[in-house]
């Protein structure tokens, strides 16, 4: 049953993990593993307030140079924002072609959602081990924190003026 099997690999059964297991039943995913990746990826996230998530995205969507995908309730993935600098649309925007059809295959059981992306090769998000380790405490507890306010010392000197603090 893939409701057992996911609930004792990633201690948590939801819709979202039963549409995934029929996605990978349907197109016979030889790889179900990867999903467990995605798992661990997203699980900080879960120990966030939702209004912190919202504020982090809203900052994301106009650092420049970077474009965000969205879906509303009902319509498809597309190119919903961007912030490139004056001249280069035509050159960056060619990217999100890759990641929306990428995305075609699996839209329609995606949520609404927004995700900002860069066009560049190279992080731009800088957090911390305390900061994650909260926010995988809360998730696995099933409550939220608010990583806004972490103590001083949790950050490192160098990144205290260029952290955006997010798990």
């Amino acid at each position: 049953m893939p409701g057992a099997w996911l609930f004792s690999r990633q201690h948590r059964v939801t819709d979202v993990a039963y549409l995934r297991w029929d996605y990978v039943v349907k197109h016979n995913v030889q790889l179900p593993d990867e999903y467990d990746q995605i798992h661990y990826d997203l699980e900080p996230f879960w120990g966030v307030e939702p209004a912190e998530l919202i504020k982090a995205q809203e900052e994301v969507e106009k650092v420049k140079d970077s474009y965000t995908l969205g879906k509303a309730e009902t319509g498809k993935v597309s190119v919903v924002a961007w912030a490139f600098q004056e001249g280069k649309y035509d050159t960056f925007i060619h990217a999100s072609d890759r990641v929306l059809d990428l995305l075609q295959d699996v839209a329609d059981f995606l949520p609404p959602f927004r995700a900002t992306f860069s066009p560049h090769d190279g992080p731009n998000r800088l957090s911390d081990y305390d900061i994650k380790n909260m926010a995988l405490q809360a998730a696995r507890s099933g409550t939220c924190k608010s990583p806004s306010h972490p103590t001083r010392s949790s950050i490192h000197p160098l990144y205290r003026r260029r952290i955006r603090l997010i798990p």
